[in-house]
Protein backbone atom coordinates (compact mmCIF):
# COMPACT_ATOMS: atom_id res chain seq x y z
CA UNK A 1 0.00 0.00 0.00
CA UNK A 2 1.31 3.51 -0.86
CA UNK A 3 1.65 5.50 2.54
CA UNK A 4 1.53 8.68 -0.25
CA UNK A 5 -1.90 7.95 -1.56
CA UNK A 6 -3.78 11.18 -2.26
CA UNK A 7 -6.90 9.36 -1.29
CA UNK A 8 -5.54 8.06 2.43
CA UNK A 9 -4.66 12.11 2.86
CA UNK A 10 -7.71 13.67 1.82
CA UNK A 11 -9.74 10.68 4.66
CA UNK A 12 -6.80 11.64 7.27
CA UNK A 13 -7.60 15.59 6.44
CA UNK A 14 -11.61 15.16 6.57
CA UNK A 15 -10.66 13.05 9.58
CA UNK A 16 -8.76 15.98 11.45
CA UNK A 17 -11.45 18.50 10.45
CA UNK A 18 -14.46 15.71 11.96
CA UNK A 19 -12.85 15.80 15.40
CA UNK A 20 -12.34 19.55 15.50
CA UNK A 21 -16.07 20.15 14.96
CA UNK A 22 -16.89 17.53 17.02
CA UNK A 23 -14.70 19.23 19.94
CA UNK A 24 -16.67 22.65 18.84
CA UNK A 25 -19.83 20.22 19.56
CA UNK A 26 -21.00 21.05 15.82
CA UNK A 27 -22.35 17.38 15.18
CA UNK A 28 -24.13 18.40 11.95
CA UNK A 29 -21.26 19.31 10.11
CA UNK A 30 -19.07 16.92 11.56
CA UNK A 31 -21.69 14.47 10.00
CA UNK A 32 -21.13 16.08 6.94
CA UNK A 33 -18.13 16.22 6.67
CA UNK A 34 -18.37 11.96 6.61
CA UNK A 35 -21.15 12.20 4.50
CA UNK A 36 -18.74 14.07 2.14
CA UNK A 37 -15.77 11.84 2.18
CA UNK A 38 -18.49 9.12 1.71
CA UNK A 39 -19.20 10.44 -1.65
CA UNK A 40 -15.99 10.69 -2.92
CA UNK A 41 -14.79 7.29 -1.66
CA UNK A 42 -17.82 4.91 -1.64
CA UNK A 43 -16.00 2.17 -2.16
CA UNK A 44 -12.68 2.61 -0.33
CA UNK A 45 -12.57 0.50 2.94
CA UNK A 46 -10.70 3.68 4.57
CA UNK A 47 -13.91 6.06 3.92
CA UNK A 48 -15.95 3.18 5.45
CA UNK A 49 -13.55 2.64 8.38
CA UNK A 50 -14.29 6.51 8.37
CA UNK A 51 -18.11 6.04 8.58
CA UNK A 52 -17.38 3.32 11.40
CA UNK A 53 -15.91 5.58 13.32
CA UNK A 54 -18.67 8.48 13.36
CA UNK A 55 -21.33 5.31 13.84
CA UNK A 56 -19.49 4.43 17.16
CA UNK A 57 -18.88 8.04 17.99
CA UNK A 58 -22.98 8.78 17.59
CA UNK A 59 -23.27 5.73 20.05
CA UNK A 60 -24.56 3.45 16.85
CA UNK A 61 -23.18 0.26 17.98
CA UNK A 62 -25.03 -2.07 16.00
CA UNK A 63 -24.12 -0.02 12.98
CA UNK A 64 -20.49 0.21 13.80
CA UNK A 65 -19.85 -3.35 14.33
CA UNK A 66 -21.97 -4.28 11.47
CA UNK A 67 -19.86 -1.84 8.85
CA UNK A 68 -16.29 -2.56 11.14
CA UNK A 69 -17.02 -6.49 10.70
CA UNK A 70 -17.59 -5.82 6.48
CA UNK A 71 -14.65 -3.60 6.10
CA UNK A 72 -12.29 -6.57 8.22
CA UNK A 73 -14.28 -9.26 6.43
CA UNK A 74 -13.38 -7.98 2.61
CA UNK A 75 -9.93 -6.48 3.73
CA UNK A 76 -7.59 -9.07 5.02
CA UNK A 77 -4.91 -7.51 7.99
CA UNK A 78 -6.58 -4.92 9.08
CA UNK A 79 -5.03 -5.33 12.77
CA UNK A 80 -6.22 -1.89 13.83
CA UNK A 81 -10.04 -1.90 12.52
CA UNK A 82 -10.02 -5.84 13.74
CA UNK A 83 -9.07 -4.06 17.88
CA UNK A 84 -11.72 -1.73 17.22
CA UNK A 85 -14.45 -4.30 16.24
CA UNK A 86 -13.20 -6.20 19.57
CA UNK A 87 -12.98 -3.32 21.96
CA UNK A 88 -16.60 -2.35 20.92
CA UNK A 89 -17.73 -5.84 21.10
CA UNK A 90 -16.13 -6.09 24.31
CA UNK A 91 -17.60 -2.58 25.78
CA UNK A 92 -21.13 -3.74 25.15
CA UNK A 93 -20.36 -7.33 26.58
CA UNK A 94 -19.80 -5.06 29.80
CA UNK A 95 -22.63 -2.65 29.34
CA UNK A 96 -25.40 -5.38 28.75
CA UNK A 97 -24.73 -7.43 31.83
CA UNK A 98 -27.19 -5.99 33.80
CA UNK A 99 -29.80 -6.52 30.74
CA UNK A 100 -28.24 -10.29 30.92
CA UNK A 101 -29.87 -10.93 34.07
CA UNK A 102 -33.20 -9.94 33.50
CA UNK A 103 -33.17 -11.90 30.18
CA UNK A 104 -31.88 -15.14 31.67
CA UNK A 105 -34.13 -14.70 34.67
CA UNK A 106 -37.77 -16.18 34.24
CA UNK A 107 -39.28 -12.91 34.93
CA UNK A 108 -38.41 -10.03 36.71
CA UNK A 109 -39.65 -11.51 40.08
CA UNK A 110 -36.90 -14.80 40.33
CA UNK A 111 -34.36 -11.58 39.70
CA UNK A 112 -35.09 -9.60 42.86
CA UNK A 113 -35.68 -12.73 44.87
CA UNK A 114 -32.05 -13.26 43.78
CA UNK A 115 -29.63 -12.34 46.76
CA UNK A 116 -26.59 -12.28 44.37
CA UNK A 117 -28.44 -10.80 41.69
CA UNK A 118 -26.39 -7.26 41.34
CA UNK A 119 -28.57 -4.33 42.16
CA UNK A 120 -27.42 -0.84 41.39
CA UNK A 121 -28.05 2.64 43.49
CA UNK A 122 -28.71 4.51 40.50
CA UNK A 123 -31.52 2.27 39.62
CA UNK A 124 -32.97 1.76 42.50
CA UNK A 125 -33.51 6.05 43.44
CA UNK A 126 -34.83 5.75 39.33
CA UNK A 127 -37.49 3.56 40.23
CA UNK A 128 -38.68 4.78 43.46
CA UNK A 129 -39.48 8.38 41.33
CA UNK A 130 -41.43 6.47 39.19
CA UNK A 131 -43.27 4.42 41.95
CA UNK A 132 -42.72 4.85 45.54
CA UNK A 133 -41.88 1.65 47.13
CA UNK A 134 -40.34 0.33 43.61
CA UNK A 135 -36.58 0.97 44.62
CA UNK A 136 -36.97 -0.78 47.81
CA UNK A 137 -38.60 -3.96 45.58
CA UNK A 138 -35.94 -4.02 43.67
CA UNK A 139 -33.77 -3.83 46.18
CA UNK A 140 -35.49 -7.13 47.74
CA UNK A 141 -36.95 -5.78 50.70
CA UNK A 142 -40.36 -6.62 48.86
CA UNK A 143 -42.35 -5.71 52.57
CA UNK A 144 -40.63 -2.65 53.01
CA UNK A 145 -41.29 -1.53 49.18
CA UNK A 146 -44.84 -2.53 49.45
CA UNK A 147 -45.48 -0.80 53.28
CA UNK A 148 -44.19 2.50 51.16
CA UNK A 149 -46.03 2.15 48.50
CA UNK A 150 -49.40 1.75 50.67
CA UNK A 151 -48.30 4.98 52.21
CA UNK A 152 -48.07 6.67 49.26
CA UNK A 153 -51.56 5.77 47.66
CA UNK A 154 -53.21 6.58 50.81
CA UNK A 155 -51.50 10.16 50.84
CA UNK A 156 -52.79 10.63 47.23
CA UNK A 157 -56.29 8.97 48.14
CA UNK A 158 -56.70 11.32 50.99
CA UNK A 159 -55.27 14.40 48.97
CA UNK A 160 -57.65 13.61 46.02
CA UNK A 161 -60.69 12.82 47.90
CA UNK A 162 -60.29 16.06 50.77
CA UNK A 163 -58.09 18.63 49.16
CA UNK A 164 -60.56 21.16 48.27
CA UNK A 165 -63.09 22.84 49.84
CA UNK A 166 -66.93 22.34 48.81
CA UNK A 167 -68.22 24.53 46.06
CA UNK A 168 -66.18 27.54 44.68
CA UNK A 169 -63.97 28.29 47.63
CA UNK A 170 -60.81 28.18 46.46
CA UNK A 171 -57.12 26.84 47.84
CA UNK A 172 -56.46 23.83 49.74
CA UNK A 173 -58.12 22.49 52.96
CA UNK A 174 -55.80 21.61 56.04
CA UNK A 175 -56.09 18.09 55.13
CA UNK A 176 -54.94 18.63 51.59
CA UNK A 177 -52.03 20.64 52.48
CA UNK A 178 -50.87 17.51 55.32
CA UNK A 179 -51.71 14.96 52.41
CA UNK A 180 -49.42 16.86 49.99
CA UNK A 181 -46.84 17.29 52.37
CA UNK A 182 -46.91 13.04 53.00
CA UNK A 183 -46.79 12.64 49.17
CA UNK A 184 -43.56 14.30 49.19
CA UNK A 185 -41.92 13.25 52.41
CA UNK A 186 -42.89 9.44 51.15
CA UNK A 187 -41.17 10.33 47.38
CA UNK A 188 -38.38 11.43 49.09
CA UNK A 189 -38.16 8.66 51.72
CA UNK A 190 -38.60 6.21 48.76
CA UNK A 191 -36.06 7.50 46.55
CA UNK A 192 -33.00 8.01 49.54
CA UNK A 193 -34.07 5.12 51.04
CA UNK A 194 -33.92 3.32 47.67
CA UNK A 195 -30.62 4.70 47.13
CA UNK A 196 -29.01 3.79 50.63
CA UNK A 197 -29.90 0.78 50.96
CA UNK A 198 -29.20 -0.91 47.49
CA UNK A 199 -26.86 -4.05 47.82
CA UNK A 200 -23.45 -3.02 47.06
CA UNK A 201 -20.44 -5.11 46.02
CA UNK A 202 -23.13 -7.93 45.48
CA UNK A 203 -21.29 -10.11 42.55
CA UNK A 204 -23.61 -9.99 39.57
CA UNK A 205 -25.14 -13.91 38.85
CA UNK A 206 -24.22 -13.75 35.14
CA UNK A 207 -23.41 -16.69 33.07
CA UNK A 208 -19.78 -16.34 32.39
CA UNK A 209 -19.45 -16.57 28.51
CA UNK A 210 -16.16 -16.33 26.59
CA UNK A 211 -14.64 -13.28 25.20
CA UNK A 212 -15.50 -12.99 21.95
CA UNK A 213 -12.06 -13.38 19.45
CA UNK A 214 -10.87 -10.94 17.10
CA UNK A 215 -11.37 -12.15 13.83
CA UNK A 216 -7.71 -12.68 13.07
CA UNK A 217 -5.06 -15.50 13.90
CA UNK A 218 -3.70 -12.44 16.10
CA UNK A 219 -3.88 -12.14 19.72
CA UNK A 220 -6.07 -9.59 20.96
CA UNK A 221 -4.03 -6.81 23.48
Amino acid sequence: MNEFDPVIEDIAKARGNYELLRKRGDEEAAALVVTQILEKYPDRPHALEFQADALRDAGKTAEALALYKKIITENKGWVATERKYADLVFKLEGSSAEIRQLMEADNLGLLLARPDAQRHPGTAAALSLLVPGLGQIYNGELTKGLWLLAWAAASLTVFVEFSTYPGARPGLTPVGYISAASIALCWIVCILDAYVHAPKGAAPAVKKTEKPKPPVDLPYE
